[in-house]
This record gives structure tokens, C-alpha cells and sequence, in this order.
């Protein structure tokens, strides 16, 4: 029978104390612990070496293979682990002492989003509701007088409003909030309306705190989501579900603590009670709408991908566990498929593509790249695997975009032709990594100086005069940072996971060309959604070939267009038609059945040289 450990986990300024049997990991017992600032992009599977943590006191496993690998000596002997390759042991009698590893800087989290919300008709609205006064003859309840006046939703019906009404009893006129010609609130004189608007990224969430009755964006919280300890991408997501003891539950309990905090901080941060939130709106991909929901995702995972719900849903927050919020409804607009959730329908409807007489190419560019064009008539849309390395993840120095992380790179060249590199962090703080528009910068810079060919295959550091190719433990590197304690190299590992990135969104666009009939001389625009597509050099990304090699003056960032759809969702009283527009127009091209995809996949894997792939 296994022993129960119980240990003591220093995490930033908290001290937790768990337990867990001997025989687990210590990433597996970590990941009870809600708040918990541990990164494990790759799952679990001892392949990213982020998941670090520091013996302080008592006895573990001895290091695995893995760990030799992507830990250095130093490391090592100063009792730095990896979690997820650590093992509690029997007959251990000291108390076991260990604290996380991770960077302090702040999250760089896009929550901006381009274009305003100029809308001629808000969704909701004020109007005081003429009753009947009572009187002993006439004693209906004050709810009754109500229903006989006017429209009303279920929503009116919850405690929240009922204690509302009661202080109204005397009186001939309710200060009503109405949705569509329906009572959904009471409202007290002057009182205001608020909602949530959420985003829930695979990678980060943003809350928006929206004023109902002026469309006015309040306020907002971003941060990274706290789900990252269970993998960077769906798919590891999606089997942290199955591979843990109530994994469901516990992945749903993870980014719903983190949403209650969220929203918690924005009503406190503006003095306002949260039973006065009317109605919460949350977007996000297939798989993290079902996490949230605490529904399986498993079958999203397997062909033939069939997810449980596409549908729009509400449910009171109060059914998911929400604590600090519970008087309330949360919404879930639709999403197209299993792999382009509400997020892409989200972001359709707020960059407005669809309201285009021409053609235009929407990519929304993450660990699930998302990718739909809009032919002038119908909406051609795909998800293509790209993987976390644009996220940092599965990069050897990779990190997200915190303060600190080499966010871009360039080079120039001496008097005797001798390049050397010129970067920038986030913060202008002290290189600790670097992020995704760095990655893409520092790979375009080696093309430009010819440190590697268009396979991606590396210069010795023997046959690189300049220097910059050195050797290390990981191979042939590619030097950004040298002169700090902390050096930052790309790795050949690190180029050719940002080959098969860049092959897959390129390939993806590639096949929805083909499927539409389009040529990229078609193209009138091309938006690129996110938090990734705001900070990327758009001729960098397209020397790599991860964009098209369109004119530059047609491609613009948008910002979070599908936190704008979820505000949308809130204001507009035609957001919800217009989605559900957007997904009947919609044709969804399975890429993993596709010949043409895997033969553009192919060809993708390699750098464009003189010209770029077109669709052909």
C-alpha cells in the first residue's frame, strides 16, 4: 500500500502543505493546489523543462534521463527538479520541503481591441414600469402586478431581484432593466448595470467589466491561464482530464477560481456589489468552453472529433461553482466546430469580415490556430495544430510574453562586416527568456545572415565566423544573449519547432485557398486576431513563410477581437443572430483528412528563399 506524503510547497509569498502517496509525481500532487504559479506546457511528459522546482529539504528520486538533458549540471546541484520527473519515495522519514520555480515579471496579456463599439442600438435600457397600486382588496404579489404590465424574463424570478422588488411594495412605479422588451433586473433609483465579458484564451483570459446602459467598457483583468500546469495546448488539456483523479473537475475548478477572482477585483476595484452583475458572456475554443462547463472534452480528441455542445448555452453561474458571484447567468455564444470554438465566432463577428464584398483572410494565431476566410459569400474556416512554440513552450529559452522576455531581435553589422545582435526585452528589464515575437524575429534573422538554409539546418559554430552560432549542451545554438548570467540562445530543436509551427498555419492557409478557389492575389485584406498578431513584425513573419507573401499594406492587427465579439455580446441586440449567421455561412474543413493539407504541410516545412510559396 502506497505511503501518503505530506509536504510543504513554498510558492511566491504562500506556504501550502499537501499530500500526496508515494509513487506520484510531484507535478501530479502539485496540481491540486488552485492558485499554484507552476508551468507545464508539454503535459507532463518531461520534453519542455519548465516545469522546475527546488528541493529545499528531504529526499526524492534521483534524476531521470530527461532531466540531465534539460537541466544543467549547475541546476542539478543547487536541487533543481523537474515536477513532472520527480518522484515521492517509501521509507522517506524527513520532512519533505519544496518550492516552485518561475519568473516574477508581469504577464503581457492583449486585452486591447481596435475599431470602438459604435452602436446605434444598446441591447439594454432603463424604463420605469407603471403598476397598480395595491390595496386590500387587491392583494396580488408585487411580482404579479408586474408580470400583468409587462414582459418578463426567468432571470427576474432570482432572490437578487425579488429582494429588489420588495422594496418597491407601496409604490406605483419599478425602475426596470429591460432586455429586448423583457424585465430581467429591478433596478434601485440611479443604480447602474454591469456585466462580465470573458475570454478565455488556451493560454490567457481577459475579464472586460462592461456598463450595460452606456456601452462603456469599465475595466478589464488579464492574466495567464491558470490551466497551464495541466499543458500549453487542448490536446494535453484534454488528456490531463483522463489522466488525472477527477481531472474534469479539477481542470473546471482551476479556471472557474480564476474567473470568480477576476471578476471579484474588477466590483471591488469600482465599488460595486456583484449582485449587481446582470449577465456574464464567455467565449473560447470548443475545448476550453466544455472545461468550463465541467463537460468531458475527450471525445474532441479522437476522430471523429465530435464535440458535446456547439450550441449557444446558459446556465446560473451558481451551477459551476462560482463563489464571489452567484446571483447571475452565465452565456456561451456558438462555435463553428471542435477545433473553432466561440472565440473564431466571437472574432468573425467583431472584425466584421463577413459584411466584406470581397475577399479577406482571418488567422488568429495560437497553440490552436484558427484560420477562416471569407470568399465575399461564405466562410471557409480550419484549425491547424500549430503547437506552443509561438507561445514559448516547447522553445529550449521560450517563455510568454512577461517582463523580462526578449520580445524582438535584429542585427547590424560593424565597420569590418562583422554582424552582431541587437534585442529588446519587455520592460526593458533582464533578458530571462524570450517570447513569441522574439522567436519569430531571432529565426528570421538567421535566414537573413544565413546561419541556416531553408531546411533549417545549422552552421557549425566552427564554420560561423562571427560567433554567433555556439556551441552548447543542447547543440548548435544561436547566441541572442550572452553577457548575463542567463543566456538565450536558439537551439536547432528550437528552429525546427518553429518550423512545424509556421508549416501549419501556412499549410492551413494554403488548403482554405484551394477549398475557396482563391489565389492570395484575391486576398483584400488579411486580419490577424490575438494577443500574438498584435506584437509579431509582419515582414519578419513573412520571411519565415508563417504569413502569405501578400502587399504588407493589406494585413492589419485587430487586438482581442473575440473579447470585443464577447462585449458585443453584451451590448448588441443583434450579436446573437449575427453568430449564429456566421456559423450557417460557415463550412469547416477538417485538415487532418485533407491531401491537399498534408502535401502544403510538406512543402511548408522548409524557409521561403527567393519568393514565397503561393497557392498552386
Amino acid at each position: 500500500m502506497a505511503q501518503e506524503h505530506v509536504f510543504t510547497v513554498i510558492d511566491k509569498d504562500a506556504t501550502y502543505t499537501i499530500g500526496s502517496p508515494s509513487g506520484t509525481t510531484l507535478l501530479q500532487a502539485l496540481r491540486q493546489l488552485g492558485d499554484l504559479a507552476l508551468e507545464a506546457p508539454c503535459g507532463g511528459n518531461g520534453s519542455c523543462g519548465k516545469c522546475k522546482v527546488r528541493i529545499l529539504q528531504g529526499e526524492v528520486s534521483s534524476p531521470q534521463t530527461e532531466e540531465t538533458h534539460l537541466l544543467s549540471a549547475q541546476e542539478l546541484r543547487g536541487g533543481i527538479r523537474l515536477a513532472c520527473r520527480t518522484y515521492l519515495l517509501d521509507g522517506v522519514d524527513q520532512q519533505l520541503v519544496i518550492a516552485t520555480m518561475h519568473h516574477t515579471g508581469t504577464s503581457q496579456v492583449m486585452a486591447a481591441f481596435t475599431g470602438g463599439m459604435p452602436l446605434e442600438n444598446l441591447r439594454f435600457h432603463a424604463q420605469d414600469i407603471e403598476i397598480e397600486r395595491s390595496s386590500a382588496e387587491d392583494q396580488r404579489s408585487q411580482l404579479a402586478r408586474l408580470m400583468d404590465e409587462v414582459a418578463v424574463h426567468p432571470a427576474l424570478k432570482s432572490p437578487r431581484n425579488l429582494r429588489h422588488l420588495q422594496r418597491t411594495i407601496g409604490h406605483t412605479s419599478i425602475r426596470c432593466l429591460m432586455d429586448q422588451g423583457k424585465v430581467v433586473s429591478i433596478l434601485d433609483p440611479k443604480e447602474k448595470a454591469y456585466g462580465l465579458s470573458i475570454d478565455i484564451g488556451t493560454t490567457t483570459v481577459v475579464v472586460y467589466l462592461v456598463e450595460l446602459l452606456n456601452g462603456a467598457v469599465v475595466d478589464y483583468r488579464a492574466a495567464l491561464n491558470d490551466q497551464k500546469r495541466f499543458g500549453a495546448d487542448v490536446i494535453s488539456r484534454i488528456e490531463a482530464v483522463a489522466g488525472q483523479p477527477k481531472g474534469g473537475l479539477l481542470l473546471q475548478h482551476t479556471i472557474v477560481r480564476q474567473l470568480d477572482k477576476m471578476a471579484a477585483e474588477l466590483c471591488q476595484a469600482h465599488s460595486i456589489p456583484t449582485d449587481s452583475l446582470i449577465e456574464l458572456c464567455a467565449v473560447g475554443n470548443t475545448t476550453m468552453l466544455h472545461l468550463l462547463l465541467g463537460v468531458d472534452p475527450a471525445s474532441i480528441a479522437v476522430a471523429p472529433f465530435t464535440p458535446v455542445f456547439t450550441e449557444n448555452l446558459s446556465c446560473p453561474v451558481s451551477q459551476l461553482g462560482f463563489t464571489h458571484i452567484s446571483d447571475t447567468t452565465l452565456c456561451v455564444p456558438g462555435s463553428i466546430a471542435s477545433y473553432v470554438g466561440a472565440d473564431i465566432t466571437a472574432g468573425v463577428l467583431a472584425s466584421g469580415i463577413t459584411r466584406q464584398t470581397k475577399p479577406v483572410l482571418f488567422l488568429d494565431i495560437g497553440t490552436n490556430g484558427e484560420i477562416a476566410l471569407w470568399d465575399g459569400a461564405q466562410l471557409y474556416c480550419c484549425s491547424s495544430a500549430a503547437g506552443p512554440a509561438f507561445e514559448g513552450a516547447s522553445i529550449l529559452h521560450g517563455t510568454g510574453g512577461i517582463t523580462g522576455a526578449v520580445s524582438s531581435v535584429s542585427w547590424v553589422k560593424d565597420e569590418q562586416g562583422k554582424p552582431s545582435i541587437i534585442y529588446q526585452t519587455i520592460g526593458e528589464n533582464i533578458p530571462i527568456g524570450i517570447c513569441g515575437s522574439g522567436i519569430i524575429d531571432a529565426t528570421a534573422a538567421l535566414l537573413e545572415l544565413g546561419l541556416v538554409d531553408e531546411t533549417g539546418a545549422m552552421l557549425d559554430s566552427q564554420e560561423d565566423g562571427s560567433q554567433l552560432i555556439i556551441a552548447t549542451p543542447a547543440g548548435n545554438a544561436f547566441s541572442i544573449v550572452s553577457a548575463t548570467d542567463h543566456p538565450v540562445y536558439l537551439t536547432h530543436k528550437d528552429v525546427r519547432e518553429v518550423q512545424l509551427a509556421k508549416a501549419a498555419i501556412a499549410a492551413g492557409i494554403r488548403t482554405l485557398m484551394y477549398e475557396s478557389g482563391l489565389s492570395l492575389d484575391d486576398l483584400q485584406a488579411v486580419v490577424i486576431a490575438g494577443g500574438f498578431g498584435s506584437f509579431i513584425d509582419i515582414g519578419k513573419a513573412q520571411r519565415i513563410g508563417l504569413l502569405p507573401p501578400v502587399d504588407p499594406g493589406i494585413i492589419s492587427s485587430v487586438g482581442n477581437a473575440a473579447g470585443k465579439g464577447a462585449v458585443l455580446s453584451l451590448l448588441d441586440p443583434t450579436a446573437y443572430e449575427a453568430m449564429e449567421q456566421i456559423i450557417h455561412q460557415a463550412r469547416y474543413i477538417e485538415l487532418s483528412s485533407s491531401p491537399q493539407f498534408m502535401q502544403y504541410y510538406i512543402d511548408e516545412m522548409t524557409f521561403p528563399t527567393e519568393g514565397f510559396n503561393t497557392h498552386g
